[in-house]
C-alpha cells in the first residue's frame, strides 16, 4: 500500500517534456494576449494576424527562451497541470511560484 502514495508523489514531481513546456507556454501566451475586445474594431482576419504577430514576438524574446529552459529543467507535472487549468495569466504565474 505504500507504493501508491510514493508513485503518486514521484509522478507529481517528474519533470515535464519539452513538448509539454511548449504547450504550457502557448497557454500563457493565449491568456496574456491583447484582449479580443481591444481588437474588435479590426476585421477578424486582421485581429488574428495581430495576435499571431504578438505571439511570434514573444516567442522570439530572450525572456521566452529563458522561461522555456527553466520549464524543461524545473517544472513539475503538478505545476504543469495547474498552469494548464489556470483561468488567467496571473493564476498561471502563481502555479509556477
Amino acid at each position: 500500500m505504500i507504493f501508491a502514495p510514493l508513485t503518486l508523489l514521484l509522478a507529481c514531481s517528474k519533470k515535464v517534456s519539452p513538448a509539454e513546456c511548449e504547450t504550457m507556454l502557448d497557454r500563457y501566451l493565449d491568456l496574456s494576449m491583447t484582449p479580443a475586445q481591444e481588437l474588435s474594431h479590426l476585421p477578424p482576419k486582421q485581429a488574428e494576424s495581430v495576435i499571431a504577430e504578438q505571439k511570434a514576438e514573444r516567442r522570439a524574446s530572450a525572456s521566452y527562451a529563458s522561461t522555456r529552459a527553466r520549464c524543461e529543467r524545473e517544472v513539475t507535472r503538478k505545476e504543469l497541470d495547474c498552469a494548464m487549468h489556470a483561468p488567467t495569466a496571473n493564476d498561471w504565474e502563481a502555479c509556477l511560484d
